[in-house]
């Protein structure tokens, strides 16, 4: 398999075959997302990116500072985007942009559920989960972080 073999080679090319590969198959998944503190949304969800480090996927990042004690989660919806726009996300996020960017939404809040009629896939930590319903809590005072 040429994922198998870029990974032994160059983690770089392998991220972004894998990238590439991801946006032309992606389809956008029909969900309500709940968010403590704003209105139920239902959308066409095409990214959601729940966050307290900002950094992800080698140079991939969103332009927040990491913020580890304010109890609240940096939360990146990206909705409805077709490939086009799906790549150009995908670039601004080589920059570290995401807001101001159209179909997107930056919000932050403490907990948030999100839920489908489409099985969605979750990557947790570089392990990838599969749910048709997902919870997600920030849990005061539970882990600390070194940075």
């Amino acid at each position: 398999m040429l994922l198998s073999w870029l990974k032994s080679h160059s983690t770089p090319m392998a991220i972004l075959y894998a990238a590439l590969r991801a946006l032309t198959m992606h389809e956008n998944r029909p969900c309500t997302i709940k968010i403590r503190g704003y209105s139920p949304l239902s959308l066409n969800l095409t990214n959601l990116g729940i966050v307290k480090n900002p950094h992800f996927s080698g140079s991939l990042h969103y332009e927040v500072p990491a913020n580890y004690a304010d109890g609240d989660f940096q939360i990146f919806l990206a909705e409805d985007m077709h490939l086009i726009e799906r790549v150009g996300l995908l670039q601004a996020l080589s920059r570290g942009k995401f807001r101001g960017l159209a179909k997107t939404r930056s919000l932050h809040a403490p907990e948030l559920t999100i839920a489908s009629s489409r099985t969605l896939l979750l990557e947790l930590d570089g392990e990838i989960h599969q749910a048709d319903h997902a919870e997600f809590t920030i849990l005061p005072k539970t882990l600390q972080v070194c940075s």
